[in-house]
């Protein structure tokens, strides 16, 4: 099974997605990204699809593209869960 990640991207966006490595490409599952949202006067995040437009269960990207790759904090990887299976953890 591939590996809950979080990828910063060269455009600086950091999106969420098990991610298996192909050489020099990166399959992609259920790619979510990290919004900065406004909440009441706090700043929290959100987690969105990554495409509002398109199917992406699976993408492929290259890895040239990635400036880091991380491990989800415990709430993010939580969130994510939750979002793309509607299981609560």
């Amino acid at each position: 099974m591939a590996d809950l990640k979080v990828l910063k991207l060269i455009t600086n966006e950091e999106v969420i997605a098990r991610v298996e490595d192909k050489r020099d490409i990166l399959e992609l599952t259920k790619p979510m990204v990290m919004m900065q949202v406004n909440q009441g006067g706090q700043m929290g995040f959100a987690i969105m699809p990554w495409s509002m437009s398109g199917k992406c269960d699976k993408v492929e990207i290259s890895q040239s593209i990635v400036i880091a790759t991380l491990d989800p904090m415990d709430e993010v990887e939580k969130n994510y869960i939750q979002a793309t299976t509607g299981i609560t953890v």
